[in-house]
């Protein structure tokens, strides 16, 4: 029995069962709990073998992704549960990251090397206006969220939307990027990752590269509220 599932595909997409996922997150959960002398190992038999598939797809612009049964529970598990992969996955977006080091800002978030990766991405979409998103690896992988979204049960939704809303945002769709993330508050109102985009949206912080056209946009159409008003 082929037990992969294909994202992108209609077809071949299932609906995944609420009850196996939370039974996966209590089996890492109680792993996790097992063996915190050694979290890195725990983190590297869970995810790593995620992060392969993930990175490939992307390096490849190719979001035809077929999961294992196991890796797309064990991603959802993640999202949900480590969001040191969740950050990595998003990171990895955003450019191109060697997979020794994705598994160890996965794996190992709190080393020297992991953060200094992390700094430095940050600075770049909030310093560096000419760096620029790379769209279509950037697509890419909002195509691969939007998929998996459609079959994961809602209470499993909130990290995934908030991934695509920070994607959106980096893209300078901030419209798309509002709406996305509403919905992830809808679902859960302290999730951490939707309430900073809240934040950042609502007070008009966009990314270094096209800070100026929005902000420009933003007033244009502020002035143009207040003409219409008086």
């Amino acid at each position: 029995m082929n037990n992969d599932i294909k994202t992108n595909d209609t077809k071949l997409a299932v609906d995944i069962d609420e009850n196996e996922l939370v039974q996966f997150q209590t089996r890492y959960k109680d792993e996790r709990n097992a063996h915190k002398r050694d979290l890195s190992l725990i983190f590297d038999v869970w995810f790593s073998q995620v992060c392969v598939v993930w990175n490939e797809a992307l390096n490849n612009y190719d979001n035809h992704i077929r999961w294992t049964h196991d890796q797309l529970y064990q991603l959802l598990v993640g999202l949900n549960t480590h969001l040191s992969l969740r950050d990595a996955l998003i990171l990895s977006a955003m450019r191109e990251i060697p997979m020794e080091s994705l598994i160890t800002l996965i794996t190992e978030p709190m080393t020297r090397n992991s953060s200094e990766l992390v700094r430095m991405t940050l600075l770049e979409v909030f310093e560096d206006n000419s760096v620029r998103p790379d769209i279509e690896r950037v697509m890419c992988a909002i195509h691969i969220i939007s998929d998996l979204e459609k079959i994961t049960p809602q209470s499993f939704s909130a990290g995934l939307l908030s991934m695509k809303a920070y994607w959106l945002w980096w893209l300078g769709r901030i419209n798309e990027a509002w709406k996305v993330n509403m919905e992830a508050l809808s679902i859960d109102d302290k999730y951490p990752l939707s309430r900073i985009i809240f934040s950042a949206l609502e007070h008009d912080i966009y990314p270094a590269w096209c800070r100026e056209r929005l902000r420009k946009t933003v007033t244009t159409s502020d002035k143009a509220s207040d003409e219409k008003s008086s």
